[in-house]
């Protein structure tokens, strides 16, 4: 019997750091890196929720004050994820 693939991320950290200028310039090489359209920008003392529609896809960069900056892409098309292109972007991205 050969093991499932493993579910498909939920979240990727791009920074243990939770610093909102660092936040606004993931955002903005985000936008650019995938194209896409700001749809929400959520933003509260210690948290940020701002959702990226791109391809049909919804992804959210997320700001936490203890946990850094992330992506959640729990609503995303795995494959879509998964692709070179989205990968790259992510790589560039991450800080640590």
């Amino acid at each position: 019997m050969t093991d499932p693939s493993p579910p498909p991320p939920r979240e990727i950290y791009l920074s243990q750091t939770s610093d909102r200028d660092l936040f606004n310039r993931i955002a903005s090489e985000l936008a650019r890196g995938l194209g896409g359209t700001w749809t929400a920008q959520i933003n509260g003392l210690d948290q940020r929720y701002w959702d990226l529609a791109v391809e049909g896809q919804t992804i959210t960069l997320h700001l936490e004050h203890y946990l850094g900056i992330m992506l959640l892409v729990e609503d995303a098309d795995p494959d879509w994820i998964a692709s070179e292109r989205f990968q790259a972007v992510v790589r560039r991205l991450q800080t640590d």
